[in-house]
C-alpha cells in the first residue's frame, strides 16, 4: 500500500514553479544588465576617442594661436625698426629715435646703430664698451648680406647683460648702398612668459624653438633649456603641412619622463611652436568616467531589480487570473470567462485613439514640415539661419569618424562697419541691407548645390560643394563685387557705400566642420585686418 500512495504525491510538488519564476526573475535582470554593461563600455571607449580627438583640436587650435600671436608680436616690433631705418638718416643724432623707440616697445632690451662694417655706433641703453663690433651676430650679418630686415635665432646678451634674446634688425642704406644696421634686442620671456603661463594653467606647456631646433623657450614642466639643440625627437619629425599644423604623440617628453600629445605649428620667421598636452589628463578623466558608468551601473541594477520584483508580481496577478477562469471553467462558472473577454473590449477606446491620433499626424506631418523649414530660414533675409547651416553641413558628414565626405569651400561673410551703419542710419535701414546683401551674395553663387546662411547680425557664411580654391576665389570675388555694386551709401565707409569682407578655405574630404567654420573665419579676419572689401585666404 505504502508503494502505490508515493507516486501519486508525486504530482503536488510545486517548487518548480518557484524556481521557475526566479529563472525568469535572473534572465530579465541579465536581459537589462548586460546591454547596459556593453553600451557602457562601448561609451567609455567612445568617450575616451572622443575626449581624445577634442584635447587634439584644441591642442592644435591653441598652437595655432600661440604661433601667430608670437609671430604677430615679432612682426609688429619688426616692422617698428624696418620703418624708423627707413625713415631716418644716417650721420643724424640717433639718441632721440633710439629712446623713442624702445619707449613705444617696452620689451626691447636695447637697440643700437652700427656702421657697415658692424661696429656700434650707438647704443640704448649706452654702454660703456664703446665702438665694440656686433659683425659675427646674425642679426647683423644677414641684413648686410640680403639688404633685408631679419628676425634673428636665439642668442645669450653679452653686454648689457645675459639674458635670453632675439633681434629684429633692419638695414640702413646711404645712396643706394648698405651703411649699417639698426637693431633691436627683445628679451624672450616678453612675448613668452604671459602666454606659457596662460596655457599651463589649461595644463599645456609650450615650448619655442628658432630655425636650428634650438630651445627659445620651454616651459616649466618641460625638460629643456635656452639654446639646448633638439637633435631628431618625435615631435619635430615630419614636413609642416599646408594646414599648418602637426599633431601626434610623443613619449617621455615632459619634464617628470610622462608622455604628452602635442602640435606644432611654424611662424614666418622660420620658428616653430610646440604645445604638449599630458596624456594623463585622459587617463584621469576616463577614471571618473569608469566611476560614473559603475555607479550608474548600480543604480540601474537596483532599479532593475526593483522593477522585476514589481512586474513579476504583476504577472503573478495575471497568472492568478487566469487560474480563477480555468477554476471558473472547470467548475462551470461563466463570470470568469466573461471578465476575460471583456478586457479586449476595454482595449477597443485606446486602439480608436490610436487611430484617430495617427490620422492626426498626418495632418500634422504636413505642419511640421512647414515648421521645419521656417525654423531653418533667417525670418529677415530668407536665407539659412545658423541651425539650417549645420543641418546642411551634417549631411555632408560621416557620422562614424565626423569628418566631411566630399570636398566643400566655405565664405566667410562679414558686412563692413555695420554697426556704423545701423548707428548713422536706423534699424529699419539696415535690415533694409541686410536683405539687400543677402540677395546679392545669393544671387552669385552658382546653383542650388551652393547655399547661402545668416549666421548671426551681419555675418553670412555660404558652402559651395566640390569647388576647388580658384573657383571659391571666384565666387567670394563676384559676392563682393555685386555688394559694392549695390551702391548703398554708407557715410562712414572709407568707401563711401556698403561693402564686406570675405574670408575662403577650401577643405578636402576628411576635414572636421569646426575646423573648417574656424578656418573660414580666420580668413575673414584676415581679410578685414588687411583693409576689409577684399577677399582673404
Amino acid at each position: 500500500m505504502n508503494s502505490n500512495v508515493q507516486p501519486a504525491a508525486m504530482p503536488l510538488a510545486l517548487p518548480a514553479a518557484t524556481s521557475l519564476r526566479t529563472t525568469l526573475i535572473r534572465r530579465l535582470a541579465l536581459a537589462a544588465l548586460v546591454p547596459i554593461a556593453l553600451l557602457g563600455v562601448g561609451e567609455l571607449a567612445s568617450g575616451y576617442r572622443t575626449e581624445r580627438r577634442a584635447l587634439t583640436e584644441q591642442l592644435a587650435m591653441s598652437t595655432v594661436l600661440s604661433a601667430s600671436a608670437v609671430d604677430d608680436f615679432v612682426r609688429a616690433h619688426l616692422s617698428s625698426v624696418n620703418l624708423l631705418a627707413s625713415t631716418s638718416r644716417v650721420g643724424e643724432d640717433w639718441a632721440p629715435e633710439l629712446r623713442r623707440l624702445r619707449e613705444q616697445y617696452p620689451a626691447m632690451a636695447s637697440a643700437l646703430v652700427t656702421d657697415a662694417r658692424g661696429n656700434v655706433l650707438l647704443s640704448d641703453p649706452a654702454s660703456s664698451r664703446r665702438f665694440r663690433r656686433v659683425d659675427d651676430r646674425q642679426y647683423f650679418r644677414i641684413p648686410a648680406a640680403t639688404g633685408q630686415s631679419h628676425v634673428s635665432d636665439g642668442f645669450v646678451g653679452r653686454v648689457l647683460g645675459t639674458d635670453p634674446l632675439i633681434a629684429v634688425s633692419a638695414p640702413l642704406f646711404v645712396d643706394g648702398r648698405f651703411a649699417g644696421v639698426l637693431q633691436g634686442s627683445i628679451r624672450v620671456d616678453a612675448f613668452t612668459r604671459l602666454r606659457s603661463a596662460a596655457l599651463r594653467l589649461r595644463g599645456f606647456e609650450m615650448m619655442v624653438l628658432d630655425r636650428q631646433r634650438r630651445v627659445v623657450h620651454a616651459s616649466a614642466g618641460l625638460p629643456y633649456r635656452f639654446e639646448q639643440n633638439l637633435r631628431d625627437p618625435m615631435f619635430l619629425r615630419g614636413a609642416q603641412p599646408a594646414a599648418g599644423v602637426v599633431t601626434g604623440r610623443a613619449k617621455r617628453v615632459l619634464g617628470d619622463g610622462g608622455d604628452a600629445f602635442f602640435a606644432r605649428a611654424g611662424t614666418r620667421s622660420g620658428w616653430t611652436v610646440v604645445l604638449f598636452a599630458p596624456e594623463s589628463v585622459l587617463y584621469q578623466s576616463l577614471a571618473r568616467r569608469l566611476a560614473v558608468f559603475l555607479g550608474m551601473l548600480l543604480v540601474a541594477a537596483l532599479g532593475t531589480w526593483v522593477v522585476v520584483q514589481l512586474q513579476m508580481r504583476r504577472f503573478a496577478e495575471i497568472l492568478d487570473t487566469f487560474l480563477a477562469v480555468l477554476q471558473g471553467m472547470t467548475t462551470r462558472q461563466p463570470v470568469a470567462l466573461l471578465r476575460m473577454r471583456d478586457m479586449p473590449l476595454e482595449l477597443q477606446p485606446l486602439a480608436q485613439s490610436i487611430d484617430e491620433l495617427a490620422s492626426r499626424l498626418d495632418i500634422a506631418h504636413y505642419n511640421n514640415q512647414e515648421l521645419d523649414r521656417l525654423n531653418r530660414t533667417d525670418a529677415l533675409t530668407g536665407v539659412l539661419n545658423r541651425r539650417g547651416f549645420e543641418e546642411h553641413l551634417a549631411q555632408r558628414v560621416d557620422a562614424q569618424h565626423g569628418v566631411t565626405r566630399v570636398p566643400v569651400a566655405a565664405l566667410a561673410f562679414d558686412i563692413d562697419h555695420f554697426k556704423a551703419y545701423n548707428d548713422r542710419y536706423g534699424h529699419l535701414a539696415g535690415d533694409s541691407a541686410l536683405r539687400r546683401v543677402a540677395s546679392a551674395v545669393s544671387g552669385c553663387l552658382r546653383g542650388s548645390e551652393d547655399v547661402l546662411a545668416r549666421m548671426g547680425g551681419e555675418e553670412f557664411m555660404a558652402m559651395l560643394d566640390e569647388a576647388d580654391v580658384h573657383t571659391a576665389c571666384q565666387v567670394a570675388e563676384r559676392a563682393r563685387q555685386a555688394v559694392s555694386a549695390l551702391g548703398i551709401p554708407h557715410g562712414d565707409a572709407p568707401t563711401g557705400v556698403l561693402t564686406v569682407s570675405v574670408g575662403v578655405y577650401v577643405a578636402a574630404s576628411g576635414t572636421r566642420p569646426l575646423v573648417l567654420v574656424q578656418l573660414a573665419d580666420q580668413a575673414l579676419y584676415r581679410a578685414k585686418r588687411d583693409g576689409r572689401n577684399r577677399v582673404g585666404l
